[in-house]
């Protein structure tokens, strides 16, 4: 029987985890028995020897077929600590180059021989990759997909008002920016409400979303959640103020749900072919809250776009084409 284990540094929200929830669903509707484990499963980091002490007992435990592992340093560990015959899948999703790291390099170098395949989320990483390394007939790009719980909800508001974003509090997504143009937002669009869900990356965050929480009463940090598809369901448009992504699962979902998506250049320019997003300068609040007035005031036009995005990902987009890639590339039929 085929078992799929899938390899993460520890509980948390963010791309590689949205991605793996996805595909655990998949296999399993498919009959295929599968299991997340974790190199740091309580939460605090370990050290290197401590990370494979775990990783392993975790495998030896549930004795998988084959391994998929998300991310560098899991893509290094997984490969340390798998039994010699098991097939190992790494999986790029970093909005980064990992390989710049001279480290991680090294080890890639040193692992080749224990790498079933790769693949990268995105055409950056798959060149990423591809310039350093020889192993080039095992490396696949396959874009990520939004699972089939992110649809539209009933008819759309006549003008916007619920905006929605769902992410990590962290650096990469830039919540400075969110910030500065909501609260510039609330004093030109009065009816206008901001959301953001996600949890905070650091208690350095945790408190600049309590003081906002206290200071701001048309927008407001709320925290995790698990119903993202929910939350998006009851908003009008997606507000996304990243830096950077790699192939943003998250703007997927969005569109799959419907929403008008507004986001910085750099992410756009991440965006797939035929995909609309209405960009703002990266890091630029004042151009981000220029970017939320003209999705109003083109609202019409917003929708429309929307559609033709909602369409173009249940088309190519879906998380039943993108398993069926992955376990072609894993060698499962």
């Amino acid at each position: 029987m085929t078992r799929i284990a899938q390899v993460l540094v520890k509980p948390q929200l963010g791309g590689a985890e949205t991605l793996v929830s996805s595909l655990e669903a998949e296999f399993t509707a498919r009959g295929i028995e599968t299991r997340t484990v974790y190199l740091d499963p309580e939460g605090p980091a370990q050290g290197p020897a401590g990370r494979i002490r775990t990783l392993r007992r975790q495998l030896r435990d549930f004795h998988p077929t084959h391994i998929l592992a998300h991310s560098a340093l899991p893509n290094v560990y997984a490969r340390l600590a798998a039994a010699p015959r098991t097939p190992v899948t790494c999986v790029l999703h970093s909005a980064s180059d990992d390989f710049a790291d001279p480290m991680l390099r090294c080890a890639e170098w040193v692992l080749l021989p224990r790498t079933a395949a790769v693949i990268a989320v995105s055409q950056v990483a798959h060149q990423q990759y591809t310039s350093r390394f020889p192993n080039r007939d095992r490396v696949v790009l396959v874009n990520n997909g939004a699972a089939a719980d992110f649809h539209p909800e009933g008819p759309r508001a006549r003008t916007p008002t619920r905006f929605v974003s769902v992410a990590r509090v962290a650096d990469q997504k830039n919540p400075q920016v969110w910030i500065d143009a909501v609260t510039a937002a609330g004093r030109e669009l009065p009816q206008a409400r901001f959301t953001w869900w996600g949890p905070a990356g650091s208690e350095d965050y945790q408190r600049v979303m309590d003081e906002f929480n206290a200071a701001q009463p048309h927008a407001h940090f709320e925290g995790a959640t698990s119903q993202a598809a929910q939350r998006m369901r009851e908003a009008d448009v997606f507000l996304h103020t990243a830096d950077a992504e790699a192939n943003s699962i998250v703007l997927l979902e969005a569109a799959a749900s419907g929403l008008p998506i507004i986001c910085s250049e750099a992410v756009a320019a991440t965006l797939p072919e035929d995909f609309h997003a209405t960009a703002f300068r990266t890091g630029d609040a004042a151009d981000c809250l220029r970017a939320i007035r003209e999705v109003g005031e083109r609202w019409e036009d917003s929708c429309a776009q929307a559609d033709r995005n909602e369409a173009l990902v249940n088309e190519r987009f879906r998380m039943g084409p993108v398993t069926d890639r992955y376990l072609r590339t894993m060698g499962i039929n």
